[in-house]
């Protein structure tokens, strides 16, 4: 089980999230890498890598990394690591478009002392209150959306997407 935000917001919050995610002293990670170190994102509103992780800065050697045979590159499994998950909403300007983000952990393993767990747990529960005091929740259907992405659509005419899928043959777009 675990504990999880799927949101819209726009370019501008993501700096204050960003902000507060550096001040709580996590630091970025990319969630593929192509060698064991762990690859470290200076800014997750700068990077063009969408999906990431937050971890405690003095729990990067806690983390448990794995090799994909297949892809031939090193992960992170997100439900044995004390990590946050993190997808931005990502803003399309040419499409007048917005991507749901999401920000996801598990507060379900124990490959790591109590009170490492505890500590990240707290820490991630923090961040969770302080996203959900700070980011007022104007909902479209079931999605935590700001009074910002509010403001857009009503002045845009833009539209929300919940998923992409990618085929073989096409690509299919989710709208909310």
């Amino acid at each position: 089980m675990g504990k999880q935000i799927n949101f819209f917001m726009m370019q501008e919050e993501l700096y204050l999230l960003e902000n507060k995610v550096k001040e709580m002293n996590f630091i970025f990670i990319a969630n593929r890498m192509i060698s064991s170190n762990i690859d470290i994102i200076k800014s997750f509103t700068e990077s063009q890598t969408t999906d990431i992780y937050l971890v405690l800065n003095e729990q990067t050697d806690l983390l448990q990394i794995n090799y994909n045979e297949i892809k031939k590159n090193y992960y992170i499994l997100p439900t044995n690591n004390p990590i946050i998950e993190f997808s931005k909403s990502l803003f399309c300007e040419q499409e007048n478009t917005l991507r749901r983000g999401r920000i996801y952990y598990n507060n379900n393993f124990n490959n790591i002392s109590e009170l490492e767990k505890n500590k990240f747990l707290k820490s991630a529960e923090v961040l969770f209150n302080w996203f959900r005091k700070n980011f007022k929740n104007t909902k479209i259907n079931i999605w935590h959306t700001t009074p910002k992405v509010k403001e857009w659509l009503n002045n845009s005419n833009g539209k929300l997407i919940d998923m992409t899928i990618k085929t073989e043959n096409e690509i299919i777009v989710k709208y909310v």
